[in-house]
């Protein structure tokens, strides 16, 4: 946009849904929990981790693409490298203290936990495997690949400014290249399985969120509302609930409408691609959702979604102890009370402590 453009405002229903993807993660990574049968992966094939990603291709290219357009290449690249920086510092902070949190909890309670294997029996060679990406610890590895979807932002958003083609053609390409040679994917430890976020397969799900971005832009913030392409993705997420929704825990053991074989997570299955892509179509082309954007009821999501990377760290390492109070004292009706509200609350407490902060700073900046 150019100077003389004024700026829109911040979209809230990107932060509505990218805090809801943090508290579903949250949720989904404490194993026995009675609230992950409601999340996301219950009703689709796609999850959490699906609706994070693509949100960070079309918020990536909402501020980064900006600033390469308006103050040049070398501003946009110092920005995505500072900040890839300071998720590579989330990172270690947090495997640093899922290490020591484990260590203590299994020498006061005696629990041995398995969440964090192999590196915790390696010691500090295990620690220096896992700081360089080596050897990634379960629940540990969606930052890793946001780092490096992140710092391939400048060359996708180059390739996208020759020609939209130009970015979405390799980017299918090396989609399609994971899904037939999965073994083609970046070392992790001695098993050599590799990420499991498999890199070429998820920087497609990202550049569809940058072009996803660009549409948003480019009609006022919201997506057209072509009834017949709507039509088809609310039927596409009927099939998926009928095939993936766990009717057993929900008290339907009898009723299996559809059967399918449950869609690979690892390398991308093309079915959570249009997942995932539907629920977005759904979402940002819907007026209804565009008026109640601003209600207070929906105010903790956005906060959550406004500082999305000191959330997801807290949920992090929330979701570890629930992992351990789980195994240690079991799942019980109070332990799940306590660790699922208690989780959400201090979640949105930091996100609201952390907005008032930053509304603070700007006031008295705006004063000086």
């Amino acid at each position: 946009m150019s100077g003389a453009t004024p700026r829109r405002r911040r979209d809230g229903r990107i932060d509505i849904m990218r805090g809801a993807s943090l508290l579903m993660i949250f949720v989904d990574h404490i194993g026995n929990n009675l609230v992950s049968s409601v999340t996301l992966r219950n009703f689709g094939f796609s999850d959490a981790a699906e609706v994070f990603v693509l949100l960070a291709g079309l918020s990536s290219m909402l501020a980064y693409g900006r600033i390469f357009e308006e103050q040049g290449l070398r501003s946009g690249v110092v920005r995505v490298a500072l900040r890839c920086l300071q998720l590579y510092a989330a990172e270690v902070l947090l495997l640093l203290a899922t290490f020591v949190i484990v260590a203590l909890w299994a020498h006061y309670f005696g629990t041995e936990f398995l969440g964090i294997e192999p590196s915790r029996p390696a010691g500090l060679h295990g620690i220096r495997r896992a700081v360089r990406f080596a050897q990634l610890p379960t629940f540990l590895d969606i930052l890793p690949l946001y780092i490096v979807l992140l710092g391939s932002f400048p060359l996708m958003q180059a390739l996208w400014r020759l020609s939209p083609a130009a970015l979405l053609l390799p980017s299918l390409v090396l989609w399609r290249v994971a899904q037939l040679y999965p073994w083609l994917n970046i070392d992790a430890g001695p098993s050599n399985d590799g990420w499991f976020f498999h890199p070429l397969a998820w920087q497609f799900l990202f550049a569809l969120g940058m072009a996803l971005a660009v549409q948003h832009r480019r009609g006022g913030f919201s997506l057209p509302r072509w009834w017949p392409l709507r039509a088809v993705a609310v039927a596409y997420l009927l099939y998926a609930l009928l095939a993936v929704a766990p009717w057993r825990e929900w008290g339907w053991s009898t009723w299996h409408p559809l059967i399918v074989v449950a869609p690979d997570k690892s390398t991308l299955d093309p079915r959570r691609i249009l997942d995932v892509a539907a629920v977005m179509l759904l979402a940002l082309s819907s007026d209804r959702f565009s008026a109640v954007q601003d209600h207070w009821l929906l105010r903790p999501l956005a906060l959550c979604g406004r500082h999305s990377l000191e959330v997801f760290s807290a949920g992090t390492l929330l979701s570890l102890f629930g992992r351990l109070a789980f195994t240690t004292f079991g799942p019980g009706l109070v332990a799940q009370l306590l660790v699922n509200a208690g989780g959400f609350a201090v979640m949105i407490a930091l996100a609201a402590w952390l907005d008032r902060r930053s509304r603070e700073k700007l006031a008295h900046r705006l004063a000086a």
